[in-house]
């Protein structure tokens, strides 16, 4: 089952990604070409030790700043698509996405709600890192911005690397199981 889970997770990730990329390949722009250009000009002068680390951090949040706006719409279909696959598919599909249908497996709690798809997602997905970059780049300057975004993703690769040891090392329950009182079972399985 453990196998299971993780194999699922990784198709429906890969699933997502490619639908994303496919949509965003439609909405390329010059602007974000030259941004991705400017930062990877700036972190060969700070490899080359050409510019001093507070010069590159300082360069660096407002060319990434910049290139968040830019990527913004981007971020909001991410953030609409990941929902939609992650929260409404396994709420109208009897707690499957399609990476679960396919390994036989299916999110379960006795009277479970969108709500605890939501927290799940949330947890696991990455999908509150979305909505937080989203949100935030209307908020904060580019300095604090990056420093947010940047803590908020090391927080969000943690609750992953943290939910997959749950997973092998605690009788397969993982954060976002605990989190949403839920646990994901064999599709056949019924619990009373």
């Amino acid at each position: 089952m453990k196998i299971k889970r993780i194999l699922a997770y990784i198709l429906d990730m890969f699933i997502v990604g490619m639908i994303i990329i496919i949509i965003s390949s439609f909405m390329q722009n010059k602007n974000l070409d030259n941004l991705l250009v400017e930062i990877g000009s700036l972190n060969e002068s700070f490899l080359m030790r050409e510019v001093s680390f507070i010069t590159y951090l300082n360069h660096y949040s407002i060319a990434f700043y910049d290139l968040e706006k830019q990527k913004l719409l981007i971020n909001f279909i991410t953030l609409l698509i990941m929902s939609i696959y992650f929260i409404i598919v396994p709420y109208k599909n009897n707690g499957m996405t399609l990476g679960k249908m396919i390994f036989g497996i299916k999110i379960y709690k006795k009277d479970i709600k969108i709500t605890d798809y939501i927290i799940r997602a949330f947890t696991i997905n990455g999908i509150g890192y979305i909505f937080f970059s989203v949100l935030l780049i209307f908020i904060l300057p580019s300095f604090s911005y990056f420093l947010t975004i940047s803590f908020l993703a090391f927080m969000q690769l943690a609750l992953v690397i943290t939910s997959f040891f749950m997973l092998l090392y605690n009788k397969g329950k993982t954060l976002e199981d605990i989190f949403s009182k839920t646990e994901v079972i064999l599709k056949e399985k019924v619990i009373k």
